[in-house]
């Protein structure tokens, strides 16, 4: 009798583990998707600069991921922020530090000025050679 009782308790906690482990995640519109599929592509841990709707960037470290949300132990305000997916707009994968105005620069931002700057100086040199031959 107290084996068929014990038995019965394992059945049914094992039944209730289940049905709680397949809980589907809360329904996603397609970008906010794509941003929890990037975020738990970078994982727990990861640095990034995240641009929310209204424009504003926060830089911090990946410190729990969620199925609606996530949240990020931001530098600058020296606290937990949670955001939930679907008021992300763009995420970077990592930050910079501060300039010299206080302000941390964007990291997409400055590949694009890195290229400029690159082009210039390779445009620079083959327009003086192109000058100096006429």
């Amino acid at each position: 009798m107290l084996q068929r009782l014990f038995i019965a308790l394992l059945l049914v906690f094992g039944l209730t583990t289940a049905t709680i482990a397949q809980t589907p995640p809360p329904f996603l519109d397609k970008d906010a998707a794509r941003i929890r599929e990037k975020i738990e592509d970078l994982g727990v841990g990861h640095r990034l600069t995240v641009k929310i709707k209204n424009g504003d960037y926060y830089h911090g470290t990946i410190s729990k991921i969620e199925p609606a949300s996530f949240e990020i132990a931001e530098v600058d305000l020296a606290q937990v922020v949670k955001f939930q997916y679907a008021e992300i707009k763009s995420l970077y994968g990592s930050y910079g530090e501060k300039n010299i105005f206080g302000k941390r620069p964007n990291p997409k931002k400055s590949s694009f000025i890195a290229l400029g700057v690159l082009a210039g100086l390779l445009i620079v040199p083959i327009i003086m050679v192109a000058t100096a031959r006429d």
